[in-house]
């Protein structure tokens, strides 16, 4: 399977899922030839397609992980295990699926948390606090926490809106990065 030797990149939370797919595939993209789920189609019966989607040439797969109900992004894992995971927020959607709780929305994208490689990197917002709810303990891998407001490990500074896009700067490494991201890219 070409997933084996290529990094997988699973976008889950309550908003921002195709938007986040979207920035980090137009990213990517300026380096590599990448495979990136169309448009927001993000249940399990989607990514069994897309895992035979891809191709060797692939560098990377960016894909959405969306959830009606509990099991449905283990099931994802299931078919595409992801090496990296980003869990946008935890907000209240499809909340009447799990109990009514944001605890239970909470526990349903932990499992991004549970399934993907013991070794792999997660990235949380740090600045949306249901995200304090996931379920971090267990994981082997590299913990990472990005925002704009409160303290995280790499901060989005100068926000500028676009015509098209929108264009940002992020401290890496010591050095202050810009970057830029498109709509339609």
């Amino acid at each position: 399977m070409p997933t084996r030797n290529i990094p997988v990149i699973a976008v889950t939370g309550s908003a921002g899922k195709t938007t986040t797919k979207e920035m980090i595939a137009s990213i990517l993209r300026g380096r590599w030839t990448i495979f990136k789920s169309p448009s927001n189609w993000n249940l399990p019966p989607n990514t069994r397609k897309h895992a035979k989607q891809l191709r060797a040439g692939h560098r990377a797969a960016v894909l959405e992980f969306g959830m009606l109900r509990k099991g449905h992004i283990r099931e994802h894992c299931r078919l595409l295990k992801p090496s990296y995971g980003v869990i946008t927020n935890v907000g209240t959607a499809h909340i009447g699926n799990v109990g009514h709780r944001v605890q239970g929305i909470a526990s349903a994208k932990s499992e991004l948390i549970r399934h993907m490689r013991k070794t792999g990197t997660l990235v949380l917002n740090a600045d949306n606090a249901n995200s304090r709810l996931l379920s971090v303990k267990g994981f082997q891998g590299r913990l990472l926490k990005v925002g704009i407001r409160n303290k995280a490990h790499y901060k989005a500074r100068g926000i500028r809106f676009l015509g098209r896009g929108v264009a940002f700067r992020v401290r890496l490494n010591g050095k202050e990065e810009r970057y830029s991201v498109s709509r339609g890219s």
